[in-house]
């Protein structure tokens, strides 16, 4: 998958997660051209309008080796169900299966459909977060939920945090950290108005706790080996990627927080660079060779 990743998005700048060591050196430093094969893995009857999967504004999560993926809407603008429709990863053009696996769960678990949501996976559960709904307003029962799928029950479940919770927001990016069992999020918008803010969950605790806002509202973010990065762009000449490292919250008084560090690029015909975009993305991908990199899409 990492290779297919790199693939997609080979043709924009490379920016090395070598961001801690020599930064700025690293960012204007060209790296070798990275290249791929793209593949389909699998497609849908046309003639079956509950099994399609041609959708925009929804979440693509990976398991074991199986793409799961939920809400986004029609190309009429009308919400998709809340089924969850699984797609193996073959080895050939074509081959990977699929399923279609309807919402099950306690009343009051099952998620909503929903457009812009937030997802990620966590020791083999999918895990989403937020969203719109039919009329672009925010899920708001959403405010201190957590909606979790287990593949092999094939059923949803809900983790209910206690305490404070970050605002009810859509557009934005959850990560699972693993080492720690915790959940970062970051980014989105609130009450219609992009926000900075940064949030952690502790599974155990099941607490929410605010972490630093970021020095710019996020285009794209990604989390890889415990740092959170988020890049952003002022203007067309020049970009930031900024990056902390969240950890774990033992203390919210503000000399224990962790803190933002900024390396900017600049973007120009004479130094390119990625100019700023809507809907972009942040991918990890290691060429094998000891090496990782962001890729920016």
């Amino acid at each position: 998958m990492a290779e297919v990743a790199a693939g997609v998005i080979a043709v924009e700048q490379v920016v090395s997660t070598g961001l801690q060591v020599g930064a700025a050196a690293t960012i204007a430093r060209p790296t070798q051209p990275l290249t791929a094969v793209l593949s389909q893995i699998a497609t849908t009857p046309k003639e079956d309008n509950s099994l399609s999967l041609a959708r925009s504004h929804h979440s693509v999560s990976v398991i074991d080796g199986k793409t799961y993926i939920f809400g986004g809407k029609k190309d009429d603008g009308q919400l998709c169900n809340n089924d969850i429709h699984a797609v193996s990863i073959g080895d050939h053009q074509g081959e990977g299966e699929y399923a279609c696996y309807p919402a099950v769960g306690d009343e009051g678990q099952i998620p909503s459909p929903r457009i812009n949501h937030a997802s990620c996976t966590r020791r083999g559960t999918l895990i989403i977060h937020g969203g719109q709904n039919s009329d672009n307003e925010t899920v708001d029962d959403d405010e201190f939920i957590l909606r979790e799928w287990e593949p092999k029950a094939a059923r949803w479940s809900a983790i209910t945090a206690a305490g404070k919770a970050p605002q009810s927001r859509y557009g934005h990016q959850i990560f699972y950290d693993a080492k720690k069992d915790n959940l970062v999020l970051h980014g989105g918008y609130e009450n219609g108005q992009r926000t900075k803010t940064t949030w952690l969950f502790d599974f155990t605790t099941r607490l929410w706790h605010p972490l630093p806002d970021a020095p710019a509202e996020s285009l794209a973010a990604q989390f890889v080996e415990g740092t959170l990065y988020s890049i952003s762009a002022a203007s067309d000449v020049h970009g930031s990627v900024h990056y902390i490292k969240p950890g774990s919250i033992q203390d919210e008084s503000l000399d224990a927080l962790p803190e933002w560090t900024t390396v900017d690029f600049p973007s120009n015909p004479l130094v390119p660079g990625p100019r700023p975009r809507v809907g972009s993305a942040l991918i990890p991908v290691t060429t094998g060779h000891g090496r990782r990199y962001l890729l920016y899409l």
